[in-house]
């Protein structure tokens, strides 16, 4: 219990510091150039943190097998 309350804290924490530096950045940057830094960024690291877990690259071949709506 005490774990997913420090989680919830965590979690909102992030959120307001998400918010403020994806301002900031997309104050000096621009806000379409900022939120495809931060669509890119999330994709390697998600990719990195998914090859690193499952040491296989097999799951993305059969994502796109699938049909276009899933």
């Amino acid at each position: 219990m005490a774990a997913a309350a420090v989680l919830t804290l965590a979690a909102g924490i992030a959120g307001s510091v998400q918010v403020a530096l994806m301002s900031r950045l997309g104050e000096r940057i621009g806000v379409l150039e900022a939120l495809a830094f931060s669509v890119a960024l999330t994709g390697v690291l998600g990719f990195a943190v998914l090859l690193a877990a499952r040491r296989s690259l097999a799951g993305y071949g059969r994502a796109f097998h699938q049909p276009w709506w899933m």
